[in-house]
Order: C-alpha cells, then structure tokens, then sequence
C-alpha cells in the first residue's frame, strides 16, 4: 500500500495571499487520520495559527489548508508530526519529490509548487 503526503502552494497574481494546503491521497485510515489529528492538536497555537485537523474533501481526499499564521510558524512542526505519527502506524517514508506548475491566462497567472512525501506499508 501506498500514501502520498502532499504540501501544494498556490500563488496566483489576481490574489494578495497564497493559498497553502496539506493532503493525503492513497490507502490512508481513518484510523491514519486520527491519530494524526490528535497529535497535531499538542502543538500549540501561534498567533492564528488555530489547531490543524485533516479532514475529507470534496474529492476524497484528506486535507487541511492553513491559514497565513500556521504558514509562518508552524508548517515545519505540522510536517514532522505528520511524518513521526506515520511512522508510529507503520508507514515506511520511501522517498520525497517536488512538482512545480506555471500557467497564464487572459485574467492573470498562477504558480503551484508541489512537495510529495511517499509512504509504503505492507500488507503483512
């Protein structure tokens, strides 16, 4: 089995803020979440920042878009929890890749910037 833990950055010259997301695509659990959730919830709050709680979107998948406080001071603690509590259920980080997107239109241009962490677990 496999997850991919995708961080997406959107920035887009119509806008004054940028958009940053977390989300969770493959074989993940609801049990995966849980506990995910419940440890990003001990990390305390900075400035806005509120507390992170992956949830299901529209597409299936799990995800979390963070507000410009949780950006600025706590993206690296959200993605290291992220990645001990994956570990702690048994996923094996294998490896980490980025994808970048330009695209231009008549009513402006937007930039994505993917980074993809994937895990593996066995079935055994």
């Amino acid at each position: 089995m496999h997850v991919i833990f995708k961080k997406t950055h959107k920035t887009m010259d119509t806008r004054v803020t940028n958009e940053k997301s977390l989300s969770f695509h493959g074989s993940i659990t609801q049990d995966d979440i849980n506990l995910i959730n419940n440890r990003l919830a001990t990390i305390s709050a900075a400035g806005k920042s509120g507390t992170p709680q992956f949830q299901m979107n529209q597409f299936g998948h799990y995800s979390y878009t963070m507000n410009h406080d949780a950006q600025k001071y706590r993206e690296e603690d959200y993605t290291v929890c992220v990645l001990d509590a994956m570990e702690s259920r048994g996923w094996t980080y294998k490896f980490q890749y980025d994808s970048e997107n330009h695209s231009a239109k008549f009513t402006g241009s937007s930039y994505t910037k993917k980074e993809c962490f994937l895990f593996h677990k066995s079935n055994a």
